[in-house]
């Protein structure tokens, strides 16, 4: 059982031994597991190899201007950790990481014991956090991808809109080595709206 904040965070962490592992499989069965929190509330997803987290941060002040409560996940930090989930500007505290925390890693150890979901990495336990913390919390969320967009595990969303932001060669060896194979990676946020 974790105590403190700094605990979870380091666990978090130290699952970066299984590095990046595209796919959405894990993050699926995660999600399943936690009751799937990220279909409780709206979200947005922006995608883009430069200037996502400036457009996550103008969206978010601009829907919070009009009275609502707004969700962030970004990626990667700045200076702190927690900074990756925050709402209305204020990360995530200790408190409701602990409690997530204790939530979510024996699911990821139950995991970690079928073929098929071992190895959930720590963007992957990073994501089922924030989707789990905003449940309840907000009015809508708006959620960066990490790599990508087609494959990266924020990709379960249904989002009520997307935003590509500017598209250059980055993380070629999982997306490809030209402008249109990383475009067409992140284009796989693009989804239609069903209603």
């Amino acid at each position: 059982m974790f105590k403190t904040g700094s605990e979870v965070i380091q666990w978090i962490i130290s699952r970066g031994y299984f590095g990046s592992c595209p796919g959405l499989e894990r993050i699926t069965e995660l999600l399943r597991l936690l009751g799937n929190p990220e279909r409780t509330y709206p979200t947005i997803h922006v995608a883009g190899t430069n200037g996502k987290g400036s457009t996550t941060r103008y969206l978010a002040n601009l829907l919070r201007t009009n009275g609502l409560k707004i969700g962030t996940f970004n990626s990667p930090f700045i200076k702190d950790f927690a900074e990756q989930v925050e709402i209305n500007g204020q990360e995530i505290d200790s408190f409701n990481l602990v409690k997530l925390g204790n939530q979510i890693k024996p699911l990821v150890e139950q995991m970690d014991r079928q073929k098929e979901f071992y190895g959930i990495t720590e963007f992957e336990i990073l994501t089922g956090l924030a989707f789990s913390y905003f449940k309840g919390r907000v009015d809508i969320a708006i959620i960066e991808v990490g790599m990508g967009g087609l494959l990266d595990s924020t990709n379960v969303i249904e989002p009520e809109l997307t935003a590509i932001t500017t598209i250059g060669l980055d993380h070629t060896a999982f997306l490809g080595d030209t402008i249109e194979k990383i475009a067409y990676q992140k284009a796989g946020i693009i989804k239609k709206i069903h209603r």
